[in-house]
């Protein structure tokens, strides 16, 4: 088994949302919490860290404890630069 402390977890929040209308997909809501603050708080006790791949809005993540990571290229590469950036 991996213990906890060895653990890092990261998440693809951002992206333009073109179908949500430009809305952040990890700011949606149900039963009064954000989508991004359920993962946190499913996976807290099982990582040392969580990452959030995210380029808008880094400090709405930041007040929740997660650390947001931006794309490293400007080139439009979706998620590919996400887990570019998370993997560095």
């Amino acid at each position: 088994m991996i213990p906890a402390t060895d653990i890092t977890l990261g998440l693809l929040a951002g992206g333009r949302a073109t179908r949500l209308g430009g809305i952040d997909k990890a700011w949606l809501t149900r039963d009064g919490m954000s989508q991004v603050e359920r993962w946190r708080r499913r996976f807290a006790a099982e990582t040392s860290a969580i990452l959030v791949s995210a380029n808008r809005e880094p400090e709405g993540y930041e007040r929740i404890g997660l650390r947001p990571v931006a794309d490293r290229t400007s080139a439009d590469l979706g998620p590919l630069a996400g887990l570019d950036a998370l993997a560095a």
